[in-house]
């Protein structure tokens, strides 16, 4: 069930379309390949429905439309596949199908396609003859399944062509379907489900969780090297009969700069198994965020009585965008295992916490377990949720990133044991050595702490701006609450 699940086709395509049209700005066509044209995903091997239902499919990675007229794909040194007309816009897909029905998808292009399973030899060319694309060395395929029908995908779109690492089988489709309804295991006119090129990550935190039968999990959805995001729009399929949804929240990243958000969250049709999920940035003119952050939360009750496994992923059509329309991202998976109850290790026993050796570090300790094989520690951070900050072979831990003193620190600490984790045991610790508002460790309260705070004021947590040292009350933004605490301390000094 779960690899025939993982080959479900996921959402249909025309969303995605639509959100592209609408979104993105017109920009002029370019005729000379500023715009980086590449053969993007080639379906050699048909489809369940027929072996003759080939496609393969161009990729626009630049910033400019691509009149494609006259571009020829030369095949093998003879058959040649010309493009009568078409363009191909930014970061945009032009399919060309050996018949209409190959896909369910609208093809921009009908060619009698004739690709050979035992591998072929394609170069994409401009008119005047330039190739500007090169893909397989005519011995085998570099990707693709037979069997299944998979494509094959290119990973990432600035990479050679030439190179058989950069190609791999489609992991699941995107809602396409061939001739007769079977499922298209490919991304036709979508992203690849194995996109590994430039653009933003969205993915898991944590991306692998062990639980049992009764727990709830938490999992953040973050993304990280995104510049202008503006809006995200997401399909997230889990396993009914393993999690059962409980929540969503939105986290701060959206809006942390004060710009109101639209997040919304169903189960598509009202029905366990996919969560839709989308927001956008409320502001005109339209205006993204940059840099790294938690964009919402999922939970999901554990409701498999029974050790098993699955995940949690995106489909083929989630999207993210900027203000101009969407950008290539890459998704990372979840996946959950559901432990039977055997074998489970040991809670840490007396944990304890201390000051460590250093000022501004803190000690956790705890007794050694002989039958663990580690240990994970965990810290709440401003937001609420718990990050690994410790993944040990040995019994202790010492914190000395970003400590401030007189804020509770709170961590979770579990043993581990064949990969399962115990049940997490919180401690508390607080740093005493220092000045609550003295940011650049002086040990004096002054005005370079108040202009070392000025010019991080009002970021938030994951901003290039914020530093930890600086948020002086630990909730995650350096703001008034802080520049209290230095006018309450001004002049004092520290001596130990």
């Amino acid at each position: 069930m779960e690899t025939l699940r993982k080959y479900f086709a996921m959402m249909t395509l025309f969303a995605l379309m639509m959100q592209g049209s609408v979104m993105r700005i017109s920009t002029a066509l370019a005729n000379d390949g500023e715009a980086h044209v590449v053969i993007n995903e080639i379906a050699w091997a048909g489809s369940l429905d027929g072996s003759g239902e080939e496609w393969i499919e161009l990729y626009n990675a630049g910033g400019e439309a691509v009149n494609l007229e006259g571009w020829i794909i030369e095949d093998d040194g003879e058959d040649l596949y010309v493009i009568g007309s078409g363009t191909v816009e930014p970061h945009g897909y032009f399919l060309i199908e050996d018949g209409e029905d190959a896909t369910s998808v609208d093809s921009d292009e009908l060619i009698n396609l004739s690709l050979a399973n035992s591998g072929d030899v394609l170069k994409l060319k401009k008119p005047d003859g330039t190739v500007v694309d090169r893909v397989g060395d005519g011995e085998s395929w570099y990707a693709g399944v037979s069997a299944f029908k998979s494509s094959m995908e290119r990973i990432d779109p600035m990479a050679s062509g030439d190179n058989a690492e950069n190609w791999a089988s489609a992991q699941f489709g995107n809602g396409a379907v061939a001739s007769e309804g079977s499922e298209v295991l490919g991304t036709p006119g979508s992203v690849n489900s194995k996109y590994g090129g430039a653009g933003p990550h969205v993915y898991f935190d944590p991306f692998e969780t062990i639980a049992f039968m009764g727990d709830e999990i938490s999992l953040s959805v973050k993304i990280e090297d995104v510049e202008d995001l503006y809006a995200y729009g997401f399909e997230i399929d889990y396993v009914p009969v393993l999690v059962e949804f409980v929540s969503a929240s939105e986290g701060l990243f959206m809006g942390s700069d004060g710009v109101a958000t639209a997040f919304n969250v169903a189960m598509k049709d009202g029905k366990a198994g996919t969560l839709v999920v989308g927001n956008a940035r409320l502001a005109n003119p339209a205006s993204g965020i940059s840099g790294a952050g938690e964009i919402f939360e999922l939970k999901f009750k554990v409701v498999s009585p029974e050790s098993d496994s699955g995940d949690i992923h995106f489909s083929a059509g989630s999207f993210v965008a900027d203000v101009n329309g969407d950008v290539p991202a890459k998704f990372t998976h979840a996946d959950i295992a559901i432990a039977d109850g055997e074998g489970l290790p040991n809670a840490v026993a007396l944990l304890k916490s201390s000051l460590g050796e250093e000022r501004f570090s803190l000690a956790l300790d705890w007794q050694e377990d002989l039958e663990a094989n580690g240990y994970m520690v965990r810290k709440m951070m401003p937001e609420g949720n718990y990050v690994l900050v410790g993944d040990l072979v040995e019994a202790g831990f010492v914190d000395d990133v970003g400590i401030v003193p007189f804020v509770e620190y709170k961590y979770l600490v579990s043993s581990v044991l064949n990969g399962i984790e115990s049940e997490a045991i919180e401690v508390s610790a607080v740093e005493t050595r220092g000045l609550a508002g003295d940011n650049d460790r002086s040990d004096l309260v002054d005005g370079r702490d108040l202009e070392r705070l000025a010019r991080s004021y009002a970021a938030h947590i994951g901003e290039s701006a914020y530093e930890s040292i600086k948020d002086s009350n630990y909730d995650g933004v350096i703001d008034g609450s802080d520049l209290i605490d230095i006018g309450a301390n001004f002049g004092m000094s520290y001596s130990g």
